[in-house]
């Protein structure tokens, strides 16, 4: 809640304060959970296929690790074989995206 002390003396000021805040109150409102985790609809994208590459990476040196230990049934180059797909087509949804971006 806004109180009265914090609004700036001018009443112009103010009226303008007091709008732009209910607007980003209205955007985190609007955004949701995933919104404030992920950003902006325009950003999002990017950042949904690099979590996504990350955590791929991430498994794959997991899994590599843990299976020479543990003895898994899947061998650790069939697991790469089956998440490489993932994580190029991330990078590449990455690379193009901005690309598209920076071209216009």
């Amino acid at each position: 809640m806004i109180s009265p002390k914090d609004l700036p003396e001018d009443k112009e000021t103010a009226k303008a304060w007091i709008k732009s805040h209910q607007q980003q109150a209205n955007k985190m409102l609007d955004a949701g959970i995933l919104g404030r985790f992920f950003g902006s609809t325009r950003n999002a994208p990017v950042y949904i296929a690099s979590f996504v590459a990350i955590l791929m990476l991430i498994s794959g040196i997991v899994y590599s690790f843990c299976a020479t230990k543990y003895q898994f049934k899947l061998e650790v180059k069939d697991y790469w074989a089956i998440i490489t797909p993932f994580i190029t087509t991330a990078l590449g949804f990455i690379i193009g995206k901005r690309m598209e971006d920076n071209n216009g």
